[in-house]
């Protein structure tokens, strides 16, 4: 467990910061050993650090103003402690007495203030917590490894891309019925790229969905829409239909051809026919 505290000589009777530093708990008792006072937690020259950096003073040199909520602790003693002179070694003759007396109060200090830190540091991170936005459900998330199975479970399988080719199968049909050729060609090529990107997460459709559709209807169906003939165009489309239900089949969900879509997706009747 690490603390944040201030090193002041002991007999300094202004209590000036000597230096400040983030230690783990022996070397805050080594400190209280060899006299150090342990001084609170620099707040007034850390909050004065932040209003000199909002108002534009202070050197070139000095840090960028951390805030509380949203710095590493570590971080912003390491950027206090770039502003703050070194601690100097006891100088003099102490009398041994004076020394032990001083050092038996220095420790029950060092617990106190220990526990003032902890507590200031627990208040810290609570607030940085309650200030994360809710709505960053992989940015909250502890690790990578947990982001990417996420992000697995949120794109789904097969079935959200089979969603979008009906309804772009709607699309072309009545892109067809109105002759807009390129709508057509746009739709046909979408349909194309959902498919591959379906089985890129379910491989085991592949065989049957390249087999079937990649490499055997879709280029003769797109040559047909660009060449905006109304009859091979729609002659293309069916067979393009036809080729999906037979997957359907092949696939084990004949179920899926009982649906309104490929009674919708029918070929209109020919006028007077």
């Amino acid at each position: 467990m690490q603390f944040l505290i201030v090193l002041a000589e002991p007999h300094d009777q202004k209590g000036a910061v000597r230096h400040l530093e983030v230690v783990n708990t022996r070397k805050l008792i080594r400190a209280a050993v060899k006299g150090h006072r342990v001084g609170k937690l620099a707040s007034k020259e850390f909050h004065g650090m932040r209003k000199e950096a909002s108002q534009g003073k202070g050197s070139e040199d000095a840090p960028e103003a951390p805030s509380m909520a949203s710095v590493n602790l570590r971080a912003a003693a390491e950027r206090l402690l770039s502003i703050q002179e070194k601690d100097e070694p006891i100088k003099g003759n102490i009398p041994s007495q004076e020394r032990k007396c001083h050092m038996k109060k220095s420790k029950w200090s060092v617990v106190a203030i220990a526990a003032l830190v902890i507590t200031a540091l627990g208040g810290a991170f609570a607030q940085q917590q309650a200030q994360r936005n809710v709505n960053d459900w992989l940015l909250n998330a502890p690790d990578d490894t947990t982001r990417f199975q996420l992000l697995q479970r949120y794109l789904r399988g097969f079935d959200q891309p089979m969603w979008e080719v009906g309804e772009r199968f709607r699309m072309i049909h009545q892109a067809l019925a109105d002759e807009n050729w390129e709508l057509a060609v746009y739709h046909w090529e979408k349909t194309r790229d959902t498919i591959v990107n379906g089985y890129l997460k379910r491989p085991l459709r592949q065989p049957n969905s390249q087999a079937m559709f990649v490499d055997n209807v879709f280029q003769p169906t797109l040559a047909a829409f660009r060449a905006g003939n109304p009859e091979k165009a729609w002659e293309a489309f069916q067979t393009a239909r036809a080729v999906c239900m037979a997957c359907h089949e092949a696939e084990r969900v004949t179920y899926m051809n009982n649906q309104a879509l490929f009674r919708l997706t029918e070929r209109p009747a020919r006028p007077g026919g």
